[in-house]
């Protein structure tokens, strides 16, 4: 049985649109999917453990994910170089899509690029929370888990 999506009419502060019409330009969802977006992230965000010590797990579990991402395509990136300075056409799961050893090398150095970038922006945030606590300096957990946000490491 498909049951289908509820409808109803909401009054929000000018100001609050104006950020989530801003936010979901950023993001390319449609104001309605950015709303739902954030709601669906506010009854996962119940889950974390509270302050600055469930942020800096959460920042840590993330950036070892895209540590590991990264090795494996620093991995990926040196096997399809070989295989292009081979210039055979050995077997590669993106041949058999039509796509060329210099393409796949590309996309893969790309998306490297792309997970080498958000270890560094994790590693800076959580830089940042050691030192605002090694100095006693309060966090504003919500601001700052919405810096991660928008760097795209959470």
């Amino acid at each position: 049985m498909n049951i289908p999506d509820a409808q109803f009419k909401l009054r929000l502060p000018a100001t609050l649109k104006e950020r989530l019409d801003e936010s979901a330009e950023r993001s390319g969802r449609s104001l309605s999917a950015e709303i739902v977006h954030r709601l669906e992230r506010s009854f996962e965000d119940q889950g974390r453990a509270p302050g600055v010590l469930g942020l800096r797990a959460e920042l840590a579990a993330q950036r070892e994910i895209n540590e590991a991402t990264a090795e494996m395509l620093a991995r990926a990136v040196t096997r399809l170089d070989s295989m292009r300075d081979e210039d055979g056409p050995g077997p590669y799961p993106g041949q058999e899509a039509g796509t060329s050893v210099h393409e796949a090398l590309a996309d893969t150095e790309q998306a490297l690029v792309v997970f080498r970038q958000l270890v560094d922006s994790a590693t800076l945030l959580l830089s940042e929370l050691a030192i605002a606590e090694a100095h006693g300096r309060p966090v504003d957990v919500e601001a700052f888990a919405e810096r991660a946000r928008q760097a795209g490491v959470l």
